[in-house]
């Protein structure tokens, strides 16, 4: 069984492979390749870069030892907004 710090690691090491820089894919193409890779299921309305960072933040959040709070869900849903803003931003 993987520790909640590699299960991390592997967050991170995923975020960096889809929003890190690349001349040869844009990140919503990377998105795309993830969501689909980790069978990610959209919300209505959800861009593939949505569902990446909504997934991303949820994997983040079990890597916890006991289950978030109600606030720290709060704080992980402003953060995945964020996170989407400077996705976006970054892909120009």
């Amino acid at each position: 069984m993987a520790t909640g710090t590699s299960r991390l690691a592997a967050v991170l090491d995923d975020a960096e492979a889809v929003f890190g820089y690349s001349d040869r894919e844009t990140y919503q193409d990377r998105a795309h390749a993830y969501i689909e890779r980790r069978g990610v299921a959209r919300q209505a309305g959800d861009t593939a870069v949505l569902a990446c960072v909504r997934d991303l933040v949820a994997r983040a959040s079990r890597c916890q030892p006991t289950p978030p709070s109600e606030e720290a869900r709060a704080a992980l849903s402003g953060a995945a907004s964020i996170l989407l803003r400077a996705a976006v931003e970054i892909g120009g």
